[in-house]
This record gives C-alpha cells, structure tokens and sequence, in this order.
C-alpha cells in the first residue's frame, strides 16, 4: 500500500497486534480501511490482482465469486485479493483461501468532511485525525479504540457474535487503551449496542 497515495489503515487483528507490541495470534488474512470514495484508486492500484467484491447488489442475487470489474460498490462494502502469482482455489473466496499470509481484505469506509462515520443508524463516528493513527511498527493503523468497536459489533447476526477470535482481540488489546479512547470506546457502543456485554470491561 506504499504507493495507494490515498489515506490506509491497517485493521482487524494485524491491527491488534501493531498496538500491542506483538503477534497474539494466528491471521488467515491482512485486513486494511479504504474510504469509500477511494474505491477506484484502489481498483486501479490493485490491477492485476485478483479481487472480488461484496456489497448489497452482490448479497442481493450476484455472485459471490465473481472477479470485480471495477463497478462502483455500495456501502457497506468490502474486497478480498490476491496477488496473480498464488493459488485461487475454487469457490474463492467463500470457500477460503490458503493460510499463506496473501490473502487482503479491504474494508469500505464512509468519510464525510474531519469524520469518518462507523455506523448511520445511530449515528457513531471520530475525527479523521483520531480514526487513523501511526502505530509502534510504523504504519497508518485505526486507532486501538476504534479496532475495538468494530470487533465489538461485527456480525451481529452470527450465532457466534461476538466471535470467540473478537474476544481474545479485545482481551489482549483493552488493557492498552488510554483513558479518552477508553470513554470514547464506552460512548460509542453504548450508543449503538447499550447492553453489550464488552461495556463491563472498559467501564474504569
């Protein structure tokens, strides 16, 4: 992503792990925010590779397996890609990908103006300049609190929500955050979810 030229962050658990200090735990891919506006750089940057896309036309009677043309995604919306040269199994990438370390995940955004928006409906968002931020392994990495939030509401209509993977993330990372990302962290899932079982954790 050295050369997107566009604003990047790492996410999901590599995120973690660059906020802890350490790797805490296995990754099946590499996961990085986009702005939703950015999404053709993007389609651009990664020419060549192969990536397909999900969002609510594809959910709504596309195919899930189908390589990305470069159409405009509708929010919420996010890419999967690998390089040229490693092995699409089929059924990619329902059905997996190889644990090689090669698989990106690319997440869609909404930024509006200084904010970015993580959720409408109610509304949560922070300041871009809080949002994204240098982490100790030098990369533009989403700040530890909002990591947080999004493993704290992800999939919600799993069975499995939260997933066991979120639980161990917010475990190893919570300890780590500081006291204004603690209270926004609070504030923004008591926004969204106010009886979500997290919210005992980082209530000091």
């Amino acid at each position: 992503m050295s050369g997107f030229g566009r604003p990047w962050a790492l996410a999901g658990g590599w995120a973690v792990d660059a906020w802890v200090g350490h790797q805490t735990r296995e990754h099946g891919d590499v996961d990085i925010v986009v702005s939703h506006e950015d999404q053709h750089t993007l389609f651009e940057h990664l020419s060549g590779w192969n990536v397909v896309a999900h969002d609510p036309p594809v959910a709504g009677g596309g195919s899930n397996t189908d390589r990305w043309d470069g159409r405009s995604l509708t929010l919420p919306a996010h890419i999967h890609a690998r390089p040229s040269d490693t092995e699409i199994p089929d059924g990619w990438p329902v059905a997996g990908a190889p644990l090689d370390g090669r698989n990106l995940e690319v997440i869609l955004d909404r930024r509006e103006g200084d904010d970015w928006w993580l959720h409408d409906d109610p509304r949560v968002n922070i300041a871009a300049d809080q949002y994204i931020r240098v982490s100790p392994v030098g990369l533009p990495t989403l700040s530890p609190e909002v990591v947080l939030f999004f493993k704290a509401t992800a999939y919600p209509a799993d069975a499995r929500f939260p997933r066991a993977l979120d639980e161990r993330d917010f475990l190893a990372l919570c300890g780590h955050l500081r006291a204004q990302e603690r209270e926004w962290l609070r504030g923004a899932l008591t926004t969204y979810r106010p009886g979500h079982g997290w919210l005992g954790h980082i209530a000091g």
